[in-house]
């Protein structure tokens, strides 16, 4: 509890040379080898512990977890479905498995399974499961259905209004797509002041300003993001774009220039590189009421 890892992992090392199967061990040496990065010692530590233990459902999941990190995704799918299987009351397994086909884009599989867990919650305990509505609201999202990703996104918020990942997402798409931007801009800073430190969502915040035409404001949060959060290349990216708009442009192609250094995905790359060769062509302002 202390953070000295080594010599917890010396004292639970010890404890199972003295008690070799003793679960409470098994379980804490897997935590501490997993917080050193060591995930694949990690799982022979859990696969140790007695199926009939009382740790043994939760180290089966960290199992998957840690498969999942070390790039054996498949073998986490076919996991985390077969502990569904065998569990039908637990939900638990479904919602990993959702967050794990999320992670790899596989959208519309996620979405089937986080409606197989809805499926197994009562209507009572709903409001437990935020995390749930926000999950499968991200996955349609990128599915491309808004309208139904709205839906859990204001769910997930009635439930938790004040939970700051909630209030950015839903306030970024929002700004992004021109509507309930008042609310939209409110709801972001109300994020920022609950996450001050947290790099993407100041650039949201940033992001903002910039699609509504306020690009002084966008240009201040947005070198506030990029010195809280340097390496990501999108942050980096708005910044150049708000550097434009200000007409700072030497300073707006060295951002852009930053971002293409960083490995952008190809489309955003290749966006990126038009901007440095031609500028930013002009577009409409999303507080001029006839673009929208």
């Amino acid at each position: 509890q202390q953070n000295a890892r080594e010599t917890g992992l010396l004292l639970s090392r010890l404890g199972l040379y003295l008690k070799p199967s003793f679960p409470t061990f098994q379980l804490m040496t897997g935590t501490l080898l997993e917080e050193l990065g060591r995930y694949k010692e990690a799982n022979d530590m859990y696969s140790q512990i007695d199926p009939e233990s009382g740790y043994a459902w939760n180290a089966q999941l960290r199992i998957t977890t840690n498969l999942d990190i070390l790039g054996e995704t498949e073998k986490a799918i076919l996991l985390l479905r077969q502990l569904a299987n065998d569990n039908p009351e637990d939900v638990s397994p479904l919602i990993d498995l959702g967050d794990v086909l999320r992670g790899t884009e596989r959208f519309r599989d996620a979405i089937m399974v986080y409606n197989e867990a809805f499926d197994r919650l009562p209507e009572e305990s709903l409001d437990q499961y935020w995390s749930l509505f926000y999950a499968r609201g991200i996955a349609h999202e990128r599915a491309k259905n808004w309208l139904r990703a709205e839906a859990d996104l204001l769910q997930a918020l009635s439930f938790k209004p004040d939970q700051p990942y909630i209030l950015n997402y839903l306030g970024y798409s929002w700004i992004e797509k021109g509507t309930n931007l008042d609310r939209a801009k409110e709801m972001i800073e109300r994020a920022v002041n609950l996450r001050p430190h947290d790099g993407y969502i100041v650039d949201s915040l940033g992001w903002a300003y910039y699609q509504l035409g306020e690009y002084e404001s966008a240009v201040s949060e947005l070198e506030r993001a990029v010195e809280l959060t340097p390496e990501d290349p999108i942050i980096n990216d708005h910044l150049g774009d708000a550097y434009w708009r200000v007409g700072r442009f030497r300073e707006a192609k060295f951002q852009w220039r930053r971002s293409l250094s960083l490995n952008p995905d190809s489309s955003a790359a290749t966006i990126t590189q038009d901007k440095i060769s031609n500028g930013i062509m002009d577009q409409p302002n999303l507080n001029d009421n006839s673009s929208l």
